[in-house]
């Protein structure tokens, strides 16, 4: 392997990584990752040297891709103290706006089962202030796995559907584009007649509609160009972990998961106020 393709992979590996970290000391990292690849030890302290400046800036840019994207504060950044020295969450002085916890949330997000993986993101809706939320993955489902309500005074009533994909790999342009022509070819379907009953939009002053695509394993650049182009949304599993209400632990997540997947809940089961159930029990 090529020393540019080695820190390539290195930079990405920890830009993405969701382990709670101390603190990565560059040269020690790059040196332990050429000797791993067949160089001697002589061989690998001075590509670590070489190539340590050009890591960092990979480094940066996978953190942008990953995490601010998102807008999320990343995990791990270059100490400004230091030199080639990365600070971590378990870090004293690091100084970002995510915790362990969240690390956590994120991870579990990130390798959950598919079913798990819809439970996630009506959770994330949920506690992004929707008044209702659904879950309606199954057969006939109009190509969405979840439905949600807004009432804001500007809009009066925005319905929001998601549809959650937990596939092996990024998200192609191609595979947006499936979705979102699934999505409104759903539109037209009567079961959307249902949907609209749920969340009481016949009822509302005004009302918009518009469409979450969420990818536990992320998405690819052309998958996000082609998102923007067809006006949906991009939910990775970092973006999911960071809507999880602020005070919750990894440990009461989880639990809420494991509580309402048991309960077997009809498409009509509005699973805001099961949350806020859950919320006060595990307090």
């Amino acid at each position: 392997m090529t020393p540019l393709k080695l820190i390539r992979e290195e930079a990405m590996s920890l830009a993405v990584s969701t382990l709670p970290r101390k603190t990565v000391h560059v040269l020690s990292h790059l040196s332990r990752a050429f000797t791993n690849h067949g160089y001697s030890e002589m061989q690998s302290d001075e590509l670590a040297e070489l190539w340590a400046d050009r890591f960092l800036l990979l480094f940066d840019e996978y953190i942008d891709e990953t995490w601010s994207l998102d807008e999320i504060d990343p995990p791990l950044y270059a100490s400004t103290m230091q030199e080639h020295v990365l600070l971590g969450v378990r870090h004293p002085r690091f100084m970002g706006g995510i915790n362990e916890d969240r690390l956590q949330i994120i991870n579990f997000i990130r390798y959950c089962d598919p079913v798990e993986f819809v439970w996630c993101c009506a959770i994330a809706l949920a506690h992004c202030g929707a008044s209702k939320v659904f879950i309606v993955d199954g057969p006939n489902d109009g190509g969405i796995d979840v439905l949600g309500l807004y009432r804001t005074p500007a809009i009066h009533a925005h319905c929001v559907a998601i549809q959650a994909k937990a596939w092996t790999g990024g998200l192609s342009a191609q595979h947006v584009e499936d979705v979102v022509n699934k999505y409104h070819f759903g539109l037209r379907k009567p079961v959307w007649e249902i949907y609209d009953a749920l969340v009481d939009l016949r009822t509302q002053p005004g009302v918009s509609k518009s469409l979450i695509i969420a990818s536990r394993d992320g998405f690819g650049s052309s998958g996000l160009t082609a998102s923007r182009s067809l006006g949906s949304t991009c939910w990775s599993s970092y973006k999911i972990g960071s809507l999880v209400a602020p005070g919750w632990t990894y440990q009461e997540f989880i639990e809420m998961v494991g509580i309402l997947r048991k309960q077997s809940l009809a498409r009509t089961t509005n699973i805001v106020p099961l949350v806020s159930w859950t919320v006060q029990q595990e307090k």
